[in-house]
């Protein structure tokens, strides 16, 4: 009985000791998962490509029809978006817009464009980062625009 009660508190010591110094393995993260990932903060940012700049000059430039029917001033459309780990544009959203249809048509520039980002660097790999960039709209006086409360 004494070599029953002996043995079982053995193994029950046993198993109580490897469960005690056990500890959870944290498994290393697949590469896939990181491409998934939208990183907000980054090593490198991403940023547009060298005809942006010109490209969103010429688009955001609103033909007389339109202008004709916006008071005159400067509106800026905000708008957001993920730049992939290829540099192209995904998720295009409106986060602020001045009305008169400029948020949408700055969404629309933002769609048009056919030129790549450069994609966000996080540890030496390019990942997917959020971006927010804005369109800024210039309607001049004199363009024959209504006065605004009429």
């Amino acid at each position: 009985m004494t070599t029953i009660r002996s043995l079982f508190s053995c193994l029950l010591m046993t198993c109580f000791t490897i469960t005690a110094s056990a500890q959870l393995v944290k498994k290393a993260p697949k590469e896939e998962e990181d491409f998934v990932k939208i990183f907000t903060k980054v090593e490198i940012e991403s940023g547009p490509g060298k005809d942006w700049d010109a490209y969103q000059r010429n688009a955001a430039v609103l033909p007389d029809s339109v202008a004709r029917n916006i008071p005159p001033a400067t509106y800026k459309a905000l708008i957001s978006f993920e730049v992939s780990s290829v540099g192209v544009l995904e998720r295009l959203k409106i986060d602020q817009d001045p009305g008169y249809g400029l948020g949408q048509r700055a969404l629309e520039i933002f769609k048009r464009y056919t030129g790549k980002w450069r994609p966000a660097n996080q540890c030496g790999r390019f990942v997917r980062s959020y971006k927010k960039d804005a369109v800024v709209f210039v309607v001049p006086a004199g363009n024959g625009a209504r006065p605004t409360g009429l």
